[in-house]
């Protein structure tokens, strides 16, 4: 049998943890060698996924909030052992992005019947990065959203406290330098009276600021930047406006079309602000600029659910194409 680890987050979520934990131990038990490891204050999942390893785990099941997956995402980057996820956070960004299983019986099944896919991750200041980094706005309004807040009303209530914050807007100068070839060339920008910059390895549709470019895939070897800037004239109205298009960005197959939205693909970055900005890293404040990102393509290897047969057709036609 497949030796499995679990790391348990037992504060995840608002959801029940024991009748989580139950139905997933119910679930797993019968087909594979399970262990299970919970975090705790003084016991991270960084530290409990290097003990499964030194164990001898195949796989690695996170289970809890983006925080939990993203730590042992951490630990299994440029490794052959299996990434795998069942979702108990508030946002569950990283699946969401994925679509992978968001319940637990799904998750559970996909961790039985998958394939393990590889993913791309990267690096920000030297740090992991596997979902995103935001800059000004977004960086702001997760710094100013409490725990409590985020429990009860999850991606809402990120959402509210930047709508608090439309009437307080400060801009900066953001100087950029990005390669987008593989020559390897270096190319330069400017931008001012800039709100907010989003550089996004994955980004599930609620991440409105980081789909600038409509393309964030995780497994193309480039980074999504989304710059979005102060409107000239009306300027509540006009953010709105532009969180809008790139709204509907996430969900079609055009680049954000507005005024106050500039978008990037580029497979390393460093971003200067001026007056220096703070830095969300995968949901946590990690500093402030200036920020290095590069990419680590096809770094980390996931559990995904089996592709049904419709969909592994239309994959096969569209590298074809």
């Amino acid at each position: 049998m497949k030796k499995v680890c679990l790391i348990f987050n037992p504060v995840s979520g608002s959801g029940n943890a024991f009748q989580d934990l139950k139905q997933i131990c119910e679930i797993l038990t019968p087909h594979v060698d399970l262990e299970v490891r919970f975090t705790a204050p003084d016991l991270s999942a960084i530290e409990l996924t290097h003990q499964a390893i030194a164990h001898g785990a195949e796989m690695i099941i996170a289970s809890g909030g983006d925080g939990t997956v993203s730590h042992v995402a951490n630990v299994l980057d440029n490794t052959d052992i299996v990434l795998a996820v069942i979702p108990r956070g508030t946002a569950n960004a990283f699946a969401a992005a994925l679509t992978l299983p968001t319940d637990v019986k799904g998750a559970c099944e996909s961790i039985l019947s998958g394939l393990p896919r590889r993913i791309d991750t990267a690096t920000c200041n030297g740090e992991q990065m596997i979902l995103l980094a935001g800059v000004g706005l977004e960086a702001k309004a997760i710094s100013e959203t409490d725990r409590e807040t985020k429990q009860k009303f999850g991606f809402f209530a990120y959402l509210a406290t930047a709508f608090k914050q439309l009437n307080e807007l400060t801009t900066f100068t953001a100087e950029l330098e990005f390669k987008t070839s593989e020559d390897g060339s270096v190319e330069q920008k400017t931008v001012e009276e800039v709100l907010a910059i989003t550089v996004a390895n994955l980004a599930p549709n609620t991440s409105i600021l980081a789909h600038g470019t409509h393309a964030v895939s995780g497994n193309d070897g480039l980074l999504d930047v989304t710059i979005l800037t102060m409107p000239e004239k009306s300027e509540v109205l006009g953010v709105l406006s532009a969180s809008y298009e790139l709204f509907k960005s996430s969900f079609k197959e055009d680049m954000a079309d507005h005024p106050n939205i500039q978008a990037l693909r580029v497979n390393s970055l460093r971003v200067q602000a001026d007056p220096p900005q703070d830095l969300l890293l995968d949901g946590d404040l990690m500093g402030e600029t200036p920020v290095n990102f590069q990419v680590n393509h096809l770094s980390l290897l996931v559990q995904f659910p089996q592709e049904k047969p419709e969909e592994s057709q239309e994959s096969t036609e569209a590298e074809e194409s």
